[in-house]
């Protein structure tokens, strides 16, 4: 079975697709499953199956930014208890992967933004009204060797990805 990468919605995938491309690592060898539509027995299930071949990305969300540190853990028993995740498998997007996306763009001095920061800002910027058009011309110039630097998360997470892509 072919190790799997965990992701809430619909930018999360294409921002994972995205970094796959990047270090060129095929969709044979790592998939991409959305969870949170999905009913929470499905997920368990499915990951009980990976036998601990995959990675579970989890946005801390914005609503409780104020102590990161506690969002985290918060989130982390959550998804423990929800899916039966083994803790160890968590990745944080601190706050959403917007944010991720932001560390990866050079004109972006503060990468540790919300979606409606990136948003109103790229906006401006790209004179671009559609999030999904502003989101994919970010991603074109979007640096990996940037926000792996700018972020330790980003890197653990493309060191998780190049460790099974080998």
């Amino acid at each position: 079975m072919i190790p799997i990468v965990f992701v809430e919605g619909d930018y999360d995938r294409t921002f994972v697709e995205h970094v796959l491309m990047l270090i060129g690592c095929s969709d044979w060898k790592v998939g991409v499953y959305q969870y949170k539509e999905k009913k929470p027995r499905k997920v368990k299930e499915y990951i009980d199956a990976l036998e601990g071949q995959y990675i579970f990305l989890v946005d801390t969300d914005t609503a409780i930014m104020g102590d990161v540190e506690h969002a985290k853990e918060k989130k982390k028993e959550q998804i423990i208890k929800l899916y039966g995740v083994d803790g160890d498998k968590i990745i944080f997007v601190v706050h959403e992967i917007e944010s991720w996306l932001a560390c990866g763009i050079s004109t972006f001095s503060n990468p540790r933004i919300t979606k409606e920061e990136l948003f109103h800002k790229a906006q401006k910027q790209l004179k671009k009204v559609n999030r999904r058009v502003i989101f994919q011309k970010l991603l074109e110039d979007w640096d990996l060797s940037l926000a792996t630097k700018r972020c330790e998360e980003i890197w653990k997470f493309v060191d998780w990805l190049e460790s099974v892509c080998k």
